[in-house]
């Protein structure tokens, strides 16, 4: 969705379809970097699949 105001799109918490906060993303990147936990078992302390979670540890969404 596109912003009216500065027409940039949505980005993070922004997006309406988010389940994700940005505290959330930055304890997932936590968790990926100083634990061996799975992809999966970190999705389930998040409510959400292990895709989003493959996706952050990767950088390829919520990248900083």
């Amino acid at each position: 969705m596109i912003d009216e105001t500065n027409h940039r799109k949505n980005k993070g918490e922004d997006k309406p379809s988010s389940k994700l906060t940005e505290g959330q993303v930055l304890r997932i990147k936590e968790l990926c970097f100083e634990t061996d936990l799975s992809d999966r078992q970190i999705g389930k302390m998040f409510n959400v699949s292990s895709g989003p979670i493959y996706l952050i540890r990767h950088n390829k969404t919520w990248n900083y």
